[in-house]
């Protein structure tokens, strides 16, 4: 006799046992093709966001360097005004939203007349904000406090010292190696480099100055790039005269060695008219990607050049734009290495276009496009600087330029 019980029992089993096999042949039965603990898929594609303008506004006029910072949770944005003289905080929403916090502004007691190229700097818990002045010939020293306000620790003139070199101080850039941080400082149209150490109380100590001098281009310099590789800290000054390159190493004391200069001439693809550097690490290689523009090839340029751990510099070739315009980086002053999921981007952005452009980083240091948001459509115009914040789950590149600071969520 049959067990009616038992055969009901049976075809839930089979019943159930169905289901979950189907569910697996077919992912979308779920309402979700990826499983809840792997990453989203990435294109890297940007989507505009936010804006701030600078019409009527003098303290966002003319950004020429824009930097990031994450204090207790929070993500903060730092954009000084060369023509204002002012140092504007916002901080920066997930959802890619602007909120200006404080303006600070130069006076008697600050260095920062026609503010260049900032950078933060981390000592210990305290983190710091150091902006060069211009037309001062020095840099101040803020510290960044819980709430993205600024609170001045320092200031160096450069009639405070003889011996440093901060004449049209233009840029800076930060450096950690052992327990110590390092500040960087060149001017445009200035005297060389000069090196300071940064301590937890906001003040520094001046610990190497290098003249510029014939072979030595460091002279016109926009901006500094300092990065690891090869086992040593490797300072390299962007000069925007386009004789040649270059680089230095960093010591554990702050003092600089000249390592190698290289001119045009011995490296035909180095570009006559730059404005940044990058550094990269793919594997065991370590590349450069000088931004700017090559008269002699008739267009706008990214170079890709392959460091050596002697410090040569070699180049390997360029995302040269020209009338092809493909990609297109039309008079590109800055970029960002970003890297996400296992993968590295460039990401830079237009002065002349408004256009701003994805790059993928290869293991042999070359570039492939990703993708391009139109000029159109983006509301500000003449960006000089591009960087990037992790803000929750979303990857925000802010850029800066002459109209003000515009976000993009880079998906």
């Amino acid at each position: 006799m049959k067990n009616p019980l038992r055969d009901y029992r049976l075809f839930l089993i089979v019943a159930i046992a169905t289901v979950v096999v189907l569910a697996c042949e077919n992912p979308t039965a779920s309402g979700n093709n990826n499983p809840p603990d792997s990453p989203p898929q990435f294109s890297g594609n940007l989507v505009y966001r936010d804006h701030v303008s600078s019409t009527g506004i003098d303290h966002l006029r003319q950004i020429y360097g824009i930097v990031t910072a994450e204090v207790n949770g929070a993500t903060y944005v730092f954009a000084p005004s060369y023509s204002g003289d002012a140092v504007t905080s916002f901080q920066l929403g997930a959802d890619g939203s602007l909120t200006e916090i404080a303006v600070i502004e130069d006076d008697d007691t600050l260095q920062i007349d026609g503010p260049g190229y900032p950078s933060v700097a981390a000592v210990g818990d305290a983190q710091f904000l150091v902006v060069p002045g211009y037309n001062d010939n020095g840099f101040s020293v803020f510290r960044i406090n819980s709430d993205g306000t600024l609170t001045n620790t320092v200031n160096i003139n450069n009639d405070d010292d003889d011996e440093t070199l901060l004449r049209k101080a233009r840029s800076t850039t930060a450096i950690q190696t052992g327990d110590k941080t390092f500040l960087l400082f060149a001017g445009f149209r200035g005297d060389g480099l000069s090196v300071f150490e940064l301590f937890e109380n906001g003040t520094v100590d001046n610990t190497d100055n290098f003249p510029d001098a014939s072979g030595i281009y460091a002279r016109t310099v926009l901006q500094i790039e300092a990065f690891h590789a090869h086992g040593q800290v490797f300072v390299v000054p962007v000069d925007n005269d386009g004789s040649g390159i270059s680089l230095f190493t960093l010591s554990a004391d702050g003092e600089l060695t000249n390592i190698k200069n290289i001119t045009a001439t011995e490296q035909p693809g180095l570009l006559d008219d730059t404005y940044s550097v990058r550094h990269a690490t793919m594997g065991d290689n370590d590349y450069l990607y000088t931004i700017g523009t090559d008269h002699t090839l008739g267009g706008r340029d990214i170079a890709v050049l392959s460091l050596g751990t002697d410090g040569t510099a070699s180049y390997l070739g360029s995302t040269r734009t020209g009338e092809s315009n493909d990609p297109p980086i039309t008079d590109g002053r800055d970029a960002a290495i970003i890297q996400v999921q296992d993968r590295s981007l460039l990401v830079t952005a237009s002065y002349g276009t408004n256009e701003a452009t994805v790059l993928e980083i290869q293991d042999d240091g070359s570039l492939v496009h990703l993708s391009t948001i139109d000029g159109e459509d983006v509301p500000i115009a003449g960006t000089n600087n591009i960087t990037y914040a992790f803000v929750a789950d979303a990857l925000l590149v802010i850029a800066g330029g002459f109209d003000g600071l515009i976000v993009f969520e880079l998906q």
